[in-house]
């Protein structure tokens, strides 16, 4: 629902969202190399519709920008040592990384001695869970995944509440006849044959 190709009228005329697109978090990501003065970085990307689209907005602004983009892409874990060894040749130190699921990435860029490094700067693209009170690591098994992940950063776009929407979302996740009815009018209600509309916390 991220994915800024949506925007396209044509292509999703009845679509609408709550929260910034990847398009947004392209543009905050290159304000923020550009502040301090990096000319080159490296985008390290899952080939799935998000990662494409994601790279695409990353290339647009940096072009606007003045900043050098080198993408590698990977479909998944079977071809993912190629691309961090040539990310790895190219040494470029700013790497923005859009992943999936980012263990096996660092695990792999960590052998490289690209990743936990002083010399790097990384970012994980809506890496939320990095943040999260419940985020934990063994220290059995995952020692390095802790010293990969020293000094990477996570940057969430954050949007001003809009209250008429905050009291809207918060009547439809108490007012059970509220929810019947929006059932009611999909076209396909049995979608939500075993789902559960959530509490919402309108602190996130």
């Amino acid at each position: 629902a991220s994915s800024a190709k949506l925007d396209i009228p044509d292509a999703s005329p009845l679509f609408t969202r709550t929260a910034p697109t990847d398009a947004g978090g392209a543009h905050a990501f290159l304000v923020y190399y550009q502040s301090i003065g990096a000319t080159h970085i490296a985008n390290l990307y899952i080939q799935d519709s998000w990662g494409i689209n994601y790279n695409a907005a990353i290339k647009f602004y940096a072009h606007q920008m003045g900043i050098v983009v080198q993408s590698f892409a990977y479909k998944g874990v079977q071809d993912l040592e190629s691309a961090i060894e040539a990310l790895a040749q190219s040494q470029i130190r700013h790497v923005f990384a859009i992943m999936n699921d980012w263990i096996p990435v660092f695990r792999t860029a960590y052998r490289y001695g690209i990743v936990g490094h002083p010399d790097y700067c990384w970012f994980g693209a809506d890496e939320k869970k990095w943040t999260g009170d419940d985020f934990q690591l063994r220290r059995s098994t995952d020692a390095y995944l802790a010293k990969a992940l020293h000094g990477v950063g996570v940057m969430i776009l954050y949007y001003e509440p809009y209250p008429p929407l905050e009291r809207a979302l918060q009547e439809m996740s108490e007012n059970i006849s509220l929810q019947q009815e929006f059932i009611a009018v999909q076209a396909n209600p049995s979608l939500f044959d075993n789902y559960t509309f959530p509490n919402y916390d309108p602190t996130g």
